[in-house]
């Protein structure tokens, strides 16, 4: 943990740091995760991002399996049938034949695993939202692309890409103390919508969201989660879903 802490320390500054390992601390104690939520107007977003041999575009299911097959890339090959659905895309920015960066994002719903800094969905939080939303989930960047700012690039993209599908918003989160992560988001066009506070103390569930029922964003249990493993004709929201993971 210290070489992490010193990296933050080196790119962020010592106030971040000392905030990072304090939080680490705490969590070594505790259930506790506090992520911002931010959101991304598509329709504010131009997708004129040109990069030499780099194709932006949506990933089909197969090419998701092929990448998956070379570790570097993060990327489980299972999560390919989530595309089959279509209830999630996968856009990612492919230089000369290798998958650089990626996003996933989530149609109509996300489920509290694929909404948790451990992927666990005992420390996620699921939401539900109108269909002109989408939730950015899964981002990556591969190791030989780092620091070249593709990623706050493909975000870009696919939003302008995201916008002709019908989706005028974008939905996502990012641990508080993953101030890089933050910050490219920012870059991209994100704002913050406020942060979600999650602890579990003595087995009890507390949660603090942003309230913005007003606009059809709900969450935990009183978010309608979509089954993935149904078509969008045979879908039958889970109600109440507060530890939705299929």
């Amino acid at each position: 943990m210290f070489e992490t802490i010193s990296g933050v320390a080196r790119l962020h500054g010592v106030v971040p740091a000392t905030q990072y390992a304090c939080y680490r601390m705490l969590q070594q104690l505790a259930i506790v995760d506090v992520t911002q939520l931010m959101i991304q107007s598509t329709d504010e977003i131009a997708g004129n991002v040109a990069r030499a041999n780099t194709q932006f575009r949506f990933l089909e299911p197969q090419e998701v399996r092929a990448f998956a097959q070379d570790p570097t890339n993060d990327l489980d090959a299972n999560l390919a049938d989530r595309l089959s659905s279509g209830y999630d895309h996968c856009f990612g920015a492919v230089c000369d034949g290798q998958l650089a960066c990626y996003s996933w994002f989530a149609l109509h719903s996300i489920e509290a695993r694929n909404n948790s800094t451990s992927g666990s969905a005992r420390s996620g939080v699921s939401i539900s939202y109108p269909e002109e939303y989408a939730f950015r989930y899964k981002g990556y960047t591969h190791p030989d692309y780092r620091g070249r700012r593709l990623y706050s690039q493909t975000a870009q993209v696919a939003a302008a890409a995201l916008r002709d599908l019908g989706v005028h918003h974008v939905l996502s989160t990012a641990e508080w103390v993953n101030f890089s992560a933050l910050r490219s988001s920012y870059r991209s066009g994100f704002r913050d919508l406020g942060r979600i506070f999650l602890a579990e103390i003595f087995g009890k569930r507390i949660l603090r969201c942003p309230d913005l029922s007003e606009d059809g964003i709900y969450f935990d249990e009183d978010a309608s989660v979509y089954d993935r493993d149904q078509p969008p004709s045979q879908q039958q929201p889970q109600q109440n879903a507060v530890f939705a993971s299929v």
